[in-house]
């Protein structure tokens, strides 16, 4: 099976995506792992087939003084912004003639890819706060054990903005390559067959993800 996994963000991101592409080659399966450039020396040192993707954005995290803060908030969206609409196209060439995609991380554009060439497609989550609930707030609130009433608003609010943000930003390219547009970005991204990378010792779904 050609299976093509891909990720971006730091190395909290890539070393699993790369652990299971190793995984899946030992099983003899034809794997290919797209990641930002700058652990291309990395995957070669583990015998990981690599694909550059995008910029170097572990320089752009370093950059951030107080990753919490407004001003980096805004900064980091706006890297976002720039960064990766740019990838669709390359993710397509990528992807194109593989049995399986498999996302992770800041992946947001790679279900539509999927999608416009009709390739299995599923993401990796790493953490169950990915999940909306009531038991965690929205993962860009730094701070955990608040009520859970608190926890819920934050999660509505952020899917009210992402309409106005990440779900906008998807539907602009959805729409010029033909795909019909998504209401929600994040269940989108997301997709209908998730795998929760977390050991039940540590984390656990909650019982109450919001729908």
């Amino acid at each position: 099976m050609k299976i093509v996994l891909a990720t971006f963000g730091s190395r909290g991101d890539v070393q699993p995506m790369l652990a299971l592409s190793l995984a899946l080659k030992r099983a003899g399966h034809d794997v290919l792992l797209a990641a930002p450039p700058e652990k291309a020396d990395w995957a070669a040192e583990l015998g990981c087939p690599f694909y550059p993707l995008g910029g170097d954005i572990t320089s752009f995290i370093d950059s951030m003084k107080d990753a919490y803060s407004i001003g980096s908030v805004f900064k980091f969206m706006g890297y976002l912004r720039k960064e990766l609409p740019s990838q669709f196209d390359i993710l397509t060439g990528i992807i194109s003639g593989a049995d399986l995609v498999i996302g992770s991380s800041l992946m947001f554009f790679l279900s539509s890819a999927a999608e416009l060439l009709s390739i299995k497609y599923c993401y990796v989550a790493f953490v169950p706060q990915l999940f909306p609930s009531g038991h965690h707030p929205f993962i860009a609130f730094k701070r955990q054990g608040l009520p859970g009433w608190y926890n819920r608003m934050t999660w509505h609010i952020a899917l009210v903005l992402d309409r106005f943000n990440l779900t906008g930003l998807i539907n602009k390219k959805r729409v010029q390559v033909g795909l019909k547009p998504v209401r929600d970005a994040w269940f989108h991204i997301m997709g209908p067959r998730v795998i929760l990378a977390c050991d039940r010792l540590i984390a656990w779904p909650p019982s109450d993800i919001l729908p």
